[in-house]
């Protein structure tokens, strides 16, 4: 077999240990390499690319000094790489120098560099192989020196991917398209149709992953069926069959509508083959749009408001020439109605209606200046309207107003839609409660209900001031603050938005004088029974005064420890012959909780 060196790439420098300048390898060491080839078979490097391209491949050469006695070490011994073609790949690379590229150590730095060791070792070798876009070849790599050597045998084989199709086959109607991916197979393409009449755009692909276009005329027939064949660079080829289905019956949906005059319908064509055309009998109705161009594509036709009760006509024309007749019965439109039709509000209300039946456009007017209905022209049927009520519409000294709403739809001549709505004063202004005794230093809570909401709160004693001053909706609530110093009556005055008002009134009461439990301490002498008065004052009434010891220091009963005197008037505490020396507490407590004590001291 021919043999044909490629590369022979040297000077990987070895310095070891050992004697002597000879570069080559001592006789009797082993150089040796791997991965080493199979006895029976080279190592492969397959591709599948269509595309050339580089592969790295990491070798490890290593050199071992010889067991034989008296032999030499290792030392300044040159290696020469070298790379040699056993099979050509023929014409497919025009530089077969550029096939495999060594390169020192596992990177990619196209050159050899030096290396020194003062031992045997073991030395990365990198490869770059050339694979893909059909590339194959055969050779060794050789490591050597002197009369030592180490080989690996090699097979760089780069197949292309099988020529595919998608979708391997493809169904059209007339008048449609369809488009097809060319994968695998080695750039560029070239398309050819078996019927001249129907041909793949473009004609020539220049990629995988490509794509083509088939257009069915509108008028082909199932016999016309094409095959498509693709041929890749290399001459492979594969085909798609292109049928040609039936012509589905030209069909219109609705066909026979029912509506109202003023309504739009809205049609969908199928079957047939585009283009197609719709056309009326009536030029009032105009379909929109009135040239359809794909199957499934819809139209529309709006029925004059004015047009009179009957059938009207259209006529779908596809592109053969094949018609389909659609009839719309026409009614005449009902009158307008308006929901509620009547209602019953309270003054301030906002009344909301809803407008259905008649044509659009609607006009809408109310028999009351004062109330103004918005926006007064809604646009579509089901279309609503709000019609505020005033809140001072009810007159002083009436029980209701009436307000009648009227609706006109754009047909003349149709019966108004008419509303009444039914006013009714709102409910009087009250605040809750509308008086409030308290001791100065305290708050008052209010809650105003009624009249016509928001409200003003204001008083007449400018260091008592409502929070919050202004309230939105009835049922709210606001306080008043009544500094200790403030004394008599006050007056808070709610004010709602129509002008009514509601007084209520705060008691300031003086504060109560400090409670008192005289006297502050008793002693007594345990050996007979005693009875001890006491008074309590001031506080606020009713008082309960307990014993911290109602065994030995008690009212009335012994272990009865609490009772309820009357203010200023005194009370007897008894202290039981033989009670403990100690001391008992008597503790005051008046209805606000505050608390006074005394002592009682048992000795």
């Amino acid at each position: 077999m021919r043999k044909l060196i490629l590369f022979s790439l040297a000077l990987l420098v070895l310095a070891g240990c050992g004697g002597g300048g000879n570069l080559a390898a001592p006789s009797g060491s082993v150089i040796a390499l791997t991965p080493t080839a199979k006895a029976d078979a080279p190592i492969t490097i397959t591709s599948t690319s269509t595309v050339q391209k580089s592969v790295v491949q990491i070798y490890q050469f290593s050199v071992k000094e010889s067991d034989l006695p008296g032999a030499k070490g290792v030392r300044d011994t040159i290696f020469n790489v070298t790379f040699e073609l056993t099979k050509v790949p023929g014409s497919t690379a025009a530089d077969l120098s550029s096939l495999v590229t060594l390169c020192d150590g596992s990177q990619i730095t196209n050159s050899l560099a030096e290396k020194q060791t003062d031992h045997e070792g073991i030395y990365n070798l990198c490869v770059v192989f050339k694979t893909g876009g059909g590339l194959a070849y055969d050779g060794n790599l050789r490591v050597l020196s002197g009369a030592q050597t180490a080989s690996t045998s090699l097979s760089i084989t780069s197949g292309i991917p099988a020529l595919t199709l998608s979708p391997s086959s493809l169904t059209l109607q007339p008048g449609s398209r369809g488009q097809i991916t060319i994968n695998g197979g080695a750039p560029q393409y070239t398309l050819t149709s078996s019927n001249p009449s129907i041909l793949p755009v473009p004609s020539v692909v220049g990629s995988s992953g490509g794509t083509f276009i088939v257009d069915v005329p509108a008028g082909a027939l199932q016999t016309d069926s094409p095959t498509i064949t693709v041929t890749d660079s290399t001459g492979a080829s594969t085909t798609v069959p292109i049928t040609i289905g039936a012509i589905a019956q030209l069909a219109v949906s609705p066909q026979a509508p029912t509506v109202s005059a003023g309504s739009t319908v809205k049609f969908m064509i199928t079957g047939g083959v585009p283009d197609y055309s719709v056309v009326s009998v009536s030029p009032s109705i105009v379909a929109v749009p009135d040239t359809v161009t794909a199957n499934g594509g819809t139209f529309s036709v709006t029925i004059p408001a004015s047009f009179p009760a009957g059938p009207a006509y259209l006529t779908v024309r596809d592109s053969l020439g094949s018609t389909f007749p659609v009839t719309i019965t026409v009614q005449a439109p009902q009158s307008p109605k308006l929901q509620p039709a009547s209602t019953t509000v309270t003054a301030g209300s906002t009344v909301v209606f809803t407008i259905s039946g008649g044509v659009p456009a609607y006009s809408v007017f109310s028999s009351n200046a004062a109330v103004v209905p918005g926006p007064v022209t809604p646009l579509s049927n089901g279309g609503t309207f709000s019609v505020p009520i005033p809140s001072n519409l009810v007159p002083a000294g009436s029980t209701s107003a009436s307000v009648t709403i009227t609706v006109l739809d754009s047909i003349a001549g149709s019966t108004p839609a008419t509303s009444t709505i039914t006013v009714q004063p709102p409910a009087s202004l009250t605040v809750l409660p509308d008086g409030i005794s308290l001791t100065a230093g305290n708050t008052a809570t209010f809650a105003v209900v009624g009249g016509v909401p928001g409200y003003t709160v204001v008083s007449n004693n400018a260091s008592v001031h409502p929070i919050p001053s202004h309230l939105a909706a009835s049922g709210d609530t606001f306080t008043a603050s009544v500094p200790s110093a403030v004394t008599g009556s006050i007056t808070m005055t709610v004010i709602d938005s129509i002008g009514a008002q509601k007084n209520a009134t705060i008691t300031v009461n003086a504060a109560p004088a400090a409670l008192l439990m005289v006297p502050n301490s008793q002693t007594v002498v345990n050996t007979a029974d005693r009875i001890i008065a006491f008074t309590v004052s001031g506080g606020t009434p009713p008082y309960t005064v307990t014993s911290s010891n109602p065994a030995d220091v008690y009212f009335g009963t012994v272990g009865v420890g609490s009772m309820t005197p009357i203010s200023g008037v005194p009370f007897n505490v008894t202290v039981r012959s033989g009670a403990a020396v100690g001391t008992a507490l008597l503790t005051v407590t008046d209805s606000t909780g505050a608390q006074r004590g005394a002592s009682v001291i048992i000795q």
